[in-house]
C-alpha cells in the first residue's frame, strides 16, 4: 500500500496552512507571499495577447521571470491545447489503476491527484522526477495495449 507521509512536527506545515486558511477566509491579500505570486500570474497571463499559441518554449525566458504555477506556466508555454493535453495526462494516470489491478500502479493515482494541487504554486512538471511519471506511465499504457 502507498502511505503519504505528513510532517506534523514541521512548525512550516503549520504556518502554510495557517495561511491558507487566512486566503480562504480573508483573500489572496492575506498572505503576502501568495498575492504576489497571483499579481506575477496575472501580468503574466497578458502574453497570451502577443502568443495566442503560447511561447513554444519556456514562458520565464520571454517575462525574464520565474512564474510559480504550472498552469500558469503550461497555459503560456502551449496556451489551452497544452493545458488540455496536460489534464489528459492526469486522467490517464488516474485510469490505469482501474484498467490494471495492480497495487503497484497506486503510486500513479496518487500522483495524478496530487500534481494538480501541487501545481498552483509551484511547478513539478519541470522537476526530474516527472520524467519518471512519464516513462512508467508510457510504460504502463504499452501494456495496456499489449493486453488488449
Amino acid at each position: 500500500m502507498f502511505f503519504i507521509k505528513f510532517n506534523f512536527i514541521d512548525f512550516e506545515f503549520f504556518n502554510r496552512l495557517k495561511s491558507a486558511i487566512e486566503v480562504f477566509l480573508y483573500g489572496i491579500y492575506a498572505d503576502k507571499n501568495f498575492s504576489t505570486r497571483v499579481d506575477v500570474w496575472k501580468q503574466s497571463l497578458k502574453i497570451l495577447k502577443i502568443y495566442p499559441l503560447g511561447t513554444f518554449g519556456s514562458p520565464e525566458l520571454v517575462l525574464g521571470n520565474a512564474i510559480d504555477s504550472d498552469w500558469v506556466r503550461l497555459m503560456l508555454q502551449g496556451s489551452v491545447a497544452y493545458v488540455v493535453s496536460f489534464l489528459i495526462m492526469l486522467v490517464g494516470g488516474t485510469r490505469i489503476r482501474i484498467i490494471i489491478k495492480k497495487t503497484e500502479v497506486e503510486f500513479f493515482l496518487y500522483m495524478s491527484l496530487v500534481l494538480p494541487i501541487v501545481a498552483i504554486t509551484e511547478t513539478p512538471t519541470i522537476y526530474i522526477p516527472m520524467a519518471l511519471y512519464w516513462f512508467v506511465l508510457g510504460a504502463q499504457l504499452q501494456e495496456i495495449t499489449q493486453i488488449n
